[in-house]
Formats: structure tokens, C-alpha cells, sequence
């Protein structure tokens, strides 16, 4: 069970393509301002509370294909 999240996706520039704090969001298509982002690597970091208060943080990498 979790209280509430923040997902964060960024290129490898560390520049933000996609954010949410929307817990029922379906997460992010692979686009950006309305383009297909371009294949490659990708950093992701999420950050979520649990319903017993505990927070947890998580980051990685990954690679989208076209």
C-alpha cells in the first residue's frame, strides 16, 4: 500500500521529461513535448511513501528502444 509517490524520468543530461505525483498515473508513454524521445539511455527516480510511514527511494537506469 502506497500513500503517495513522485516519478521522475530524465535524459542523460539530467534534463526532467516526464513527472508525476499522481499515484494512478499510468506512467510515462516514451515521449517528449509531444515527440517520441529519442532511443537511448534514460534515468528514472521514484520516490514513495508506504501506510505505515515509511519512505523509500529508489533510482536506476534504463534503456528505451525504439
Amino acid at each position: 500500500n502506497i500513500n503517495s509517490l513522485s516519478l521522475i524520468i530524465m535524459n542523460a543530461w539530467g534534463e526532467i521529461l516526464y513527472q508525476s505525483t499522481y499515484i494512478k498515473d499510468p506512467g510515462w508513454d516514451g515521449s517528449f513535448r509531444g515527440q517520441k524521445a529519442t532511443p537511448g539511455n534514460y534515468v528514472y527516480k521514484l520516490n514513495y511513501t508506504t501506510a505505515d510511514g515509511r519512505n523509500f527511494t529508489e533510482t536506476g537506469a534504463f534503456m528505451l528502444l525504439e
